[in-house]
């Protein structure tokens, strides 16, 4: 019986010190492998039946074996054609540019093209109409037709000076230096009144020398040219103002500024112009200076 019990644990001792022996052969033995280098990912499923989403990154030998065949390949031939015609377009520039330094224009072949260039843009130019009313329209009647003389003489100052009274609207600037076109007349002392009179007060930073205005009013033009012209400088400010009666052929403007329903002033001046349009308060000073004049009493 001892004999028996010797011999298994002799047996089992043989057995295990194999094992171990094999083990760490084993052990070195994929020690001396060389791994794999693959690192794998797998996010959580969300839901029943719906891919999991893996991320594989390759590294190494494997990775360039795998990806080798998606590498883009150029066509040696399109590098040469494209030099060509980088080439052949530098040729051409420099045949163009030395054809025109041999051929210098003169001053007059450079105004003709500037002036073929300018009637050229003018003709493609968008063309914007005027405003005109249609004949079967009624014309629009205004407020200050229906006022009494009470009513209008409210908005003006009556100034009393030797043998005449001079009447301004209340909104007319005692300075120059404020933009500003009113109408405006005087009654001698027991007549009836003068012509209509018209002040036009340009202010800004930059200097028109104002040649002449133009007024657009309900879609015509009207004219007029000072006789003479003021200017004032203040600092880096300019006051251009001018003082003129509207007699003769200027006689359709006070009409015109009578019943208008909007008014574009621009100012013509000798190196650039001024556009505005003037406010629907400016707009009724000059009615109501129309229909004061035109109802006298």
């Amino acid at each position: 019986m001892k004999k028996i019990n010797r011999t298994v644990i002799i047996f089992a001792v043989a057995v295990t010190t194999a094992f171990s022996a094999y083990s760490q052969d084993s052990i070195m033995a994929d020690a001396d492998e060389e791994p794999i280098d693959i690192e794998l990912a797998r996010m959580p499923v969300r839901r029943p039946n719906h891919p999991v989403p893996t991320i594989v990154t390759l590294r190494g030998e494997e990775a360039i074996a795998r990806f080798a065949d998606l590498a883009v390949v150029e066509d040696p031939r399109k590098d040469d054609e494209s030099k060509r015609v980088i080439v052949t377009g530098t040729a051409a520039q420099r045949a163009l540019q030395s054809q025109r330094t041999q051929r210098k224009q003169t001053q007059e072949e450079i105004d003709a093209n500037i002036e073929k260039y300018l009637a050229e843009a003018r003709a493609k130019a968008p063309k914007h109409e005027t405003y005109r009313p249609f004949g079967n329209v009624t014309r629009r009647i205004h407020d200050e037709e229906k006022m009494t003389q009470e009513q209008l003489l409210a908005s003006f100052d009556a100034k009393h000076r030797l043998g005449a009274t001079v009447y301004k609207p209340k909104s007319a600037p005692s300075m120059v230096e404020k933009n500003s076109i009113y109408l405006y007349f005087e009654v001698p002392t027991g007549g009836r009144p003068g012509p209509m009179r018209i002040k036009v007060q340009y202010y800004a930073d930059d200097r028109l020398d104002t040649q002449a205005v133009e007024f657009q009013i309900n879609g015509e033009k009207y004219r007029i040219t000072p006789a003479h012209l003021d200017t004032r400088k203040n600092g880096k400010y300019v006051s251009e103002w001018f003082d003129m009666e509207l007699s003769g052929e200027n006689e359709a403007l006070v009409e015109a500024m009578g019943f208008a329903n909007y008014v574009r002033v621009k100012f013509i001046g000798k190196s650039c112009n001024h556009v505005k349009d003037m406010t629907r308060d400016q707009v009724a000073d000059l009615r109501r200076a129309y229909f004061l004049k035109k109802n006298f009493k």
